[in-house]
């Protein structure tokens, strides 16, 4: 009886544990021919329904975004159109809007990417969220959009690992 009350007493930790995210490590690599450095790291929720990579490439700053299309339907269709289709980030008050340079889906799994090439300055904005971000996928061509919570967990993820190897 003993095990079972306290079995129940911690069910409600598990359900906060689970929402957790899971910080996967910074990977580096260098090409051997170049010399030219790639750092890049991903933070997924446990259900694997969203998940975001930071990544800096030849220089250039990256961000996917991977979604799970639950509705089963696709807001880029596969193809990224850089006049129509863009990801609005929100913190606090403020919104940016990113064109979409690239976007892709699983069908199997029903993944959609998307990935968008911010300035230098949006990762100081975004890794200082000192609360969940809200993530809107759009697009003019399909006349989708879907809304996103993006847990401050990945914040924090990114912040003592991307920021603190790559940046």
């Amino acid at each position: 009886m003993k095990k079972l009350l306290l079995a129940l007493s911690l069910l409600p930790f598990s359900f906060a544990w689970a929402q957790l995210p899971v910080v996967g490590e910074v990977q580096v690599e260098t090409d051997e021919f170049t010399g030219e450095q790639t750092c890049y790291q991903l933070v997924a929720l446990p259900d694997t329904s969203l998940a975001m990579s930071l990544w800096l490439e030849d220089g250039e700053l990256e961000v996917w975004f991977i979604r799970r299309a639950d509705d089963h339907e696709f807001i880029y269709d596969g193809h990224a159109i850089p006049s129509m289709d863009r990801v609005l980030v929100k913190i606090g008050d403020v919104v940016e809007t990113h064109s979409v340079v690239f976007a892709d889906y699983v069908f199997d799994d029903w993944m959609e990417y998307a990935v968008i090439q911010p300035p230098r300055d949006f990762y100081d904005w975004f890794l200082s969220a000192t609360s969940d971000v809200r993530v809107r996928f759009e697009s003019d061509y399909s006349g989708l959009h879907r809304d996103v919570t993006v847990p401050h967990g990945f914040v924090t993820g990114f912040a003592s690992g991307f920021a603190a190897t790559c940046l």
